[in-house]
């Protein structure tokens, strides 16, 4: 699923970036919280998207703790290379609270920040 999600963030595809949030997502990161989906959308991911050229995105070293049938606590990091009026280099911590709704897996919490990168 985060294999899924990189690619859909890599093309900048806030349709298909849809798909794997609950409408009623939690999002902090950066030292900000946005409270649902289309406010992380349209006030945070959105227009970070549009800025960035010469995106690359991913996640590695995750590990899924299953939480019932229907829940799970996913940790990971992410790594993020783009440019914008500079080149960014960042990458970090990326736990998600992940619930099973309909039979698919949906983002209900996000917590990411950056740790410096070596």
């Amino acid at each position: 699923m985060l294999a899924d999600y990189g690619r859909a963030f890599n093309a900048k595809d806030l349709d298909r970036l849809a798909a794997f949030y609950h409408l009623d997502v939690t999002v902090s990161e950066g030292g900000g919280s946005n409270p649902w989906w289309a406010d992380y959308r349209d006030r945070h991911l959105g227009p970070e998207l549009q800025a960035f050229t010469n995106l690359k995105f991913g996640h590695i070293k995750i590990v899924v703790r299953m939480i019932g049938l229907d829940a799970a606590y996913v940790t990971g990091e992410y790594l993020l290379d783009a440019t914008t009026d500079r080149e960014v280099k960042s990458g970090g911590l990326a736990p998600y609270g992940m619930i099973r709704e309909g039979g698919q897996w949906k983002i209900r919490h996000s917590h990411t920040w950056a740790k410096r990168r070596t």
